[in-house]
């Protein structure tokens, strides 16, 4: 049986990674998505807006963990990021659906 990849973290360990201060969140959805729900000091670049934009926020060393609605536009943005020298990226697995329904439960 194969492992969870290595670029994906679940809610319960970025949970934790922020407790720390080990991580840098990035939120890639929309700006309307955005506006209604955000998790705190998280950045807001949307992925179309990311290739432009990701140096000016973010440090080639930086440990990010990216979150869209349910997890699909975070790995395109791991895609969009990795050329540009960005090392140690993780995509919310779920998104950020998954984050709400935690709260709930």
């Amino acid at each position: 049986m194969m492992g969870r990849p290595s670029w994906l973290i679940d809610v319960d360990e970025l949970k934790v990674e922020l407790l720390r201060g080990a991580v840098r969140l990035l939120d890639v959805r929309e700006k309307e998505e955005w506006e209604r729900f955000k998790l705190p000091d998280a950045f807001h670049i949307p992925l179309s807006e990311l290739k432009k934009s990701a140096k000016n926020v973010f440090h080639e060393n930086d440990d990010i963990v990216i979150y869209c609605a349910h997890g699909n536009r975070s790995v395109e943005a791991i895609l969009i990021l990795r050329p540009l020298g960005f090392k140690k990226m993780r995509s919310l697995e779920g998104g950020i659906e998954t984050w709400k329904q935690s709260a709930k439960g």
